[in-house]
């Protein structure tokens, strides 16, 4: 039989959003196909978060070590070769993360195989794959096939969530840990902001571009944001002139968000920034261009200033 592997990340405790988004791309890639899904976890204290990943592959593969504590680039990827080349693994998949854009490319040259980055569809034949991926800033859907023999690796975008299996999967520790050392190590790990919101988390986002004009009106996106139960997000160009934070960001180098409610203040909807806001249920634009590309996407679109606009909307929130 033949096998696909998801390499699975970790953090804080947690097997990774992303992580389960791949696996469920995976399930869906290889449904009424004779292939092996598995998956591999690499860390320390990981055996419980291993255990949880067999509801979601046949076979679960971890590797339990206290110099697995911190990623590293080549002892993570000395091992995941080792598995690969042990499975002969047709497939090899994983989130499209900040780990995932690091590992991969290595793992890729190390095994000599093709990779095909930032994936949001898949489509296996016998001997062929085709992936599907955004190009020129989403502005075209780009076709890319390879063919899967040795195998493909592949970093996924994916929001599907993964089905529950009937059975869980074996649970298998490994024990290839490589004793030489690298060229590299990992000192510490930096986290960011922890004061700082989760704009992924929100129901309700208000999303400001350069149409706010100067970073004191940045607070009217606050209050009103603040009213509605929300938060602020933003577009790149807010990032680069440090009016808010990178973690604020949406779109394509930034975040991916699906609230309940996103109202667009003085943005014209950009591709770059559009492809982050897809998912959002009801979007409201206040703009006053006529031609701005977000009235395209919006449910709700007010034509007008946003600087008359959004005092005069916090002040009728705040009455109700």
């Amino acid at each position: 039989m033949e096998n696909a592997l998801v390499i699975a990340e970790h953090k804080g405790g947690k097997v990774s959003e992303q992580t389960l988004k791949t696996l469920a791309k995976a399930q869906a890639v290889l449904e009424n196909r004779d292939v092996r899904l598995s998956t591999v976890i690499l860390g320390h204290e990981i055996e419980q978060l291993a255990g949880e990943l067999c509801s979601y592959a046949e076979e679960v593969f971890y590797v339990d070590h206290d110099r697995l504590r911190l990623y590293n680039n080549e002892l993570y990827g000395a091992l995941i070769i080792d598995l690969v080349k042990k499975l002969k693994a047709k497939l090899v998949l994983m989130g499209q993360t900040a780990l995932g854009l690091d590992l991969m490319p290595w793992l890729s040259a190390k095994l000599h195989l093709p990779l095909i980055t930032d994936c949001i569809d898949i489509v296996l034949e016998t001997d062929e794959l085709v992936a599907s991926r955004y190009a020129y800033e989403g502005r075209v859907t780009a076709k890319i096939s390879s063919k899967c023999f040795p195998g493909c690796l592949l970093t996924v975008a994916s929001n599907l969530k993964p089905q529950a299996r009937t059975q869980p999967g074996a649970l298998i520790e490994l024990n290839l840990l490589c004793e030489r050392e690298g060229k590299c190590r990992t000192i510490e790990l930096l986290e960011p902001n922890k004061n700082d919101v989760d704009i992924t988390k929100a129901d309700a986002v208000i999303g400001v571009g350069l149409g706010i004009a100067s970073q004191e009106n940045v607070q009217l996106a606050e209050d009103l944001a603040t009213v509605l139960g929300g938060v602020v997000g933003c577009t790149r160009p807010i990032v680069d002139k440090n009016w808010l934070p990178q973690t604020r960001q949406i779109g394509f180098s930034g975040k991916t968000i699906k609230p309940r409610l996103y109202i667009a203040i003085g943005l014209s909807g950009s591709t770059h920034h559009v492809k982050g806001i897809e998912d959002a249920q009801t979007i409201i634009a206040i703009n006053k261009d006529p031609g701005a590309p977000i009235f395209n996407l919006a449910k709700y679109a007010v034509l007008a200033d946003l600087l008359k606009v959004i005092p005069m909307l916090i002040d009728k929130l705040r009455a109700v």
